[in-house]
């Protein structure tokens, strides 16, 4: 009876976990400084748009929290890190992110572009007082995208990846120039 209790409690908790998180052997490979990326896009029945598209990620940053979320609240700022995001303006009134972003030759606006709708949360999590695991999910529902299907999922994951990491790169480099 404990070995089923066990099992019920384990798969409870993976399914409110994160996929990277929720498994040992991808969860190590974050905890050894990789950020790990998926992007799925599934269909839907109707009445909704004809796809939905889910991404989600996590990986952790040498600094502490409070630090890794004021830096990443400075929008404008860390849009010029990145190689890919060419705009991004914080309407904090509604606390919305218009981002463009440009790749593979194409553009993505998400306050009036083909991703309109794209949204997301971050979540920041203290590992220990100088390491923070940062999260983040994001939903978005299509019936058309401006690039084949079979590339979608697999140009997301990569440019989401990037950017993750250009930005851990930066907020890292803020918090050792910080300290010293």
């Amino acid at each position: 009876m404990l070995k089923l209790l066990n099992l019920f409690l384990s798969l409870a908790v993976a399914q409110t976990l994160p996929f990277w998180k929720g498994k040992a052997k991808i969860y190590e490979r974050v905890q050894n400084g990789e950020v790990i990326v998926s992007v799925m896009a599934e269909p839907q029945a109707p009445p909704q748009k004809h796809y939905h598209l889910h991404a989600s990620g996590g990986g952790q940053v040498a600094a502490p929290c409070d630090f890794a979320l004021k830096s990443a609240q400075k929008y404008e700022e860390t849009a010029k890190v990145s190689s890919y995001v060419t705009e991004a303006k914080y309407h904090p009134d509604s606390k919305f992110l218009d981002v463009t972003i440009e790749v593979f030759f194409h553009q993505a606006t998400m306050e009036n572009g083909v991703m309109r709708g794209f949204t997301w949360d971050l979540d920041f999590t203290e590992v220990n007082p100088r390491r923070c695991e940062i999260a983040f999910a994001g939903d978005f529902a299509y019936d058309t995208f401006p690039i084949p299907q079979m590339f979608l999922s697999f140009g997301l994951e990569a440019v989401f990846k990037h950017l993750a990491e250009q930005l851990r790169g930066h907020v890292e480099h803020e918090f050792k120039t910080l300290k010293s």
